[in-house]
């Protein structure tokens, strides 16, 4: 969730001038930080109540003290189904979005763009779909919303959503996390027409060759 290369320039954003309107660099951005303080926090937090469950001294006793309200709590937070279902779509989600930082190397900017010597890529993993970093980000919001917030987890286990507060904080950032996977998901009509009109004939071979935008053989 770091962007493999600078933002483009005015120019090249151009032609997706109207169509990308209502999404403005400032909301993914937010987005993106917002996505990350969360992940590491929760992240670190689990491993430290691991890791203190696992090793008893006098730190541990005060970590768990400060991170958990029991010891019963912190024995709860392991690996569950959930827990683990969550970690496999984040790890195979963010693969795809590294496989396709690589393959699209200088043309893959999070702002739409057409580079000046813009190339049609239509190997690799967009031999498969013809959008799959979006694929892997809904995979990866969804893996983070099951690891962090599921059963197993240390927001789960050891917070909980008795309070208000606790209800109210989860009810945002899952919220969030659906309206930035929808806000994404709107860019694909936007980013096939451009590309049709900038490469015309290749891009209809192309999306005979693949025809699905985000998951094979369903969309």
């Amino acid at each position: 969730m770091t962007p493999p290369t600078p933002p483009p320039s005015t120019d090249e954003k151009e032609k997706f001038d109207g169509k990308d309107a209502f999404v403005s660099n400032n909301i993914v951005v937010t987005a993106v930080k917002t996505y990350k303080v969360i992940y590491w926090g929760n992240l670190l937090c689990q491993t430290a109540v691991v890791l203190a469950a696992n090793f008893p001294s006098a730190a541990s006793e005060d970590v768990l003290s400060f991170l958990t309200w029991s010891s019963t709590q912190a024995r709860n937070v392991q690996s569950t189904p959930v827990w683990l279902a969550g970690c496999a779509l984040m790890a195979l989600g963010g693969g795809i979005r590294l496989l396709c930082y690589r393959t699209l190397g200088k043309f893959f900017t999070w702002q739409l763009a057409v580079k000046k010597d813009h190339a049609l890529i239509t190997h690799g993993p967009y031999a498969v779909v013809r959008h799959p970093s979006y694929t892997g980000s809904v995979m990866l919001g969804i893996g983070t919303v099951l690891a962090h917030f599921g059963p197993g987890g240390w927001y789960h286990e050891c917070v909980g959503y008795g309070s208000w507060a606790s209800r109210l904080f989860v009810g945002a950032w899952g919220g969030w996390s659906l309206a930035l996977i929808g806000i994404l998901l709107a860019r694909v009509p936007a980013e096939d027409a451009i590309l049709r009109n900038e490469f015309g004939e290749e891009w209809d071979a192309w999306a005979r060759r693949t025809p699905y935008r985000l998951i094979p053989y369903v969309y």
